[in-house]
């Protein structure tokens, strides 16, 4: 089918190696060993024949072209894949998409810790396209992630716990909220400067299908977004199904965050003080204190310990159920996900279909898209 149809697509961790670019340490092991550098040029040198080439031929020059043809000699193929920092592309649809490079143009802020998974120079890149593309306020627009920027909340609680016990790689420690500074940083490229109300973002990698109603706000501006996971198409056995079902059903419908860009001020005394001091012990990641990076925590609990400075980022995710399916918010089955955005509705359509026994079921959710005149009531 694939074969006669256009086709857009970018490249995630097993494309290349389980854990590519997972933190600095990693990236600095596999680039001082032979073997290992040319495995990953390789691969990039596949992904670039197979599909990049396709997705954007313009971003190719004739310096790139002849170092491919050449043939991996000596260095200069290696230095070449490696360096290359253009795989990010806009595509031609409407709304307008932009599919995003997460895992070559990373920023680290330690050896293991979690990357920011767009750098300054690809959030540079993002504006650029954005401008080719057409991206215009209020949007909507669509955005490609491989790894949700809004995935389970439950499963990133998991990783906050598990990281400093098992280490970043037996976890997978590398969703956009395992460092709120990339976050907040790709949050005011889309809300502040790109103006977006609205958006639909596309994800994968995480072996199941979601629906995620979610908003940011930045000041006094919100942004509306659709997060839509279809993964996979082929990966999952009975006991992983059935683990994913359950995991879905034990989720919590509704979340919500307060944040602020560096620590606010806590009064030093009684059960605040207290307070302060549990958070101050805890990782870095969805509600945890760090004194040198973004601090997002619980509504609740940021009244109790940070009452006289109002935050300024205000986050919510809520999990769409799949019509027919009113007992969880996972789809653990074999999937892939036809979407359908329909602006002058303000409606996305997201049809998981998932295979079983022989038999597709469609397991369907609508989410709003609200306009830059009716935005979604902030916390």
């Amino acid at each position: 089918m694939l074969a006669n149809v256009a086709t857009y697509m970018i490249f995630d961790d097993h494309d290349v190696s389980d854990d590519w670019n997972l933190t600095r340490e990693w990236r600095d092991q596999v680039w001082r060993s032979p073997g290992g550098r040319r495995v990953v040029a390789n691969a990039l040198a596949a992904y670039w024949a197979f599909q990049g080439w396709g997705n954007a031929p313009e971003s190719f020059d004739e310096q790139f072209l002849a170092v491919v043809a050449a043939g991996p000699d000596d260095d200069r193929f290696d230095r070449a894949m490696w360096s290359f920092d253009r795989w990010s592309y806009h595509a031609p649809t409407e709304p307008p998409m932009l599919v995003l490079d997460t895992r070559t143009q990373r920023s680290f802020d330690s050896e293991r810790g979690a990357a920011r998974l767009l750098g300054d120079t690809e959030l540079d890149r993002v504006r650029e396209l954005a401008r080719q593309a057409g991206v215009r306020a209020p949007g909507p627009a669509i955005l490609v992630s491989a790894t949700p920027v809004y995935g389970l909340e439950l499963q990133e609680r998991r990783q906050k716990f598990l990281v400093d016990k098992v280490g970043p790689y037996e976890i997978d420690f590398e969703a956009w909220h395992s460092n709120l500074q990339g976050l907040c940083d790709f949050m005011w490229l889309v809300v502040q400067e790109l103006e977006l109300r609205s958006c639909v973002i596309l994800s994968g990698d995480v072996h199941y299908g979601l629906n995620v109603q979610a908003t940011f706000t930045r000041d006094d501006h919100v942004l509306s977004i659709a997060q839509l996971v279809s993964s996979g198409l082929k990966h999952s056995g009975t006991l992983a199904r059935t683990a994913l079902h359950l995991l879905g059903a034990g989720v919590r419908p509704d979340h919500a965050r307060v944040g602020w860009e560096t620590p606010p001020a806590v009064p030093q005394a009684g059960r605040a003080s207290r307070l302060l001091d549990r958070l101050r012990r805890r990782a870095v990641n969805t509600d945890a204190w760090a004194e040198d990076a973004p601090v997002f925590l619980p509504p609740t609990l940021a009244k109790r310990v940070a009452a006289q400075q109002p935050p300024r980022f205000q986050e919510t995710r809520s999990y769409v159920r799949p019509d027919g399916h009113r007992t969880r918010v996972v789809v653990g089955d074999n999937n892939v996900g036809l979407v359908s955005v329909r602006p002058r509705d303000g409606v996305v359509v997201h049809r998981l279909l998932a295979r079983r026994a022989g038999r597709t079921m469609p397991h369907t959710a609508s989410l709003p898209l609200w306009s830059a005149t009716r935005p979604p009531t902030a916390l």
